[in-house]
């Protein structure tokens, strides 16, 4: 099963897949975070690319647990992904962009939003 795993940020929303073929998780990059239309447009394309089949979406919860403003923020900007009648499943994205950021030093990439989508789905599996 190809999981599409989701990094939704203010400005910037970053994107991994873990493909079906094999079993590691691989950053495809980020999306502005603009128009609604634009958003899920790029995301239909990874989606049918990777014929996914479940969606993950980070998160934000604090150090506690506790849901805040943030995780009520990417709970309402994210329905548009229903859209896609794929399962959706929300995962505790903590320390996952810290992870991320390490991965994308290690890669040599200037932006890390893939990767800390990336650890999203390593958490996931």
């Amino acid at each position: 099963m190809s999981i599409l795993a989701i990094d939704w940020g203010a400005k910037k929303i970053g994107v991994a897949v873990l493909p079906s073929s094999v079993n590691v998780a691989v950053p495809l990059g980020i999306i502005e975070n603009t128009t609604h239309e634009e958003i899920l447009e790029k995301i239909s394309e990874w989606v049918a690319e990777y014929e996914v089949e479940k969606i993950v979406i980070g998160l934000p919860v604090s150090m506690s647990g506790n849901e805040g403003a943030q995780a009520d923020s990417v709970r309402r900007e994210s329905k548009i992904i229903e859209q896609l009648n794929l399962p959706i499943e929300f995962v505790d994205e903590r320390l996952t962009s810290q992870s991320g950021g390490e991965q994308a030093t290690l890669a040599g990439s200037a932006s890390d939003d893939g990767y800390a989508a990336a650890a999203l789905l390593e958490k996931f599996i």
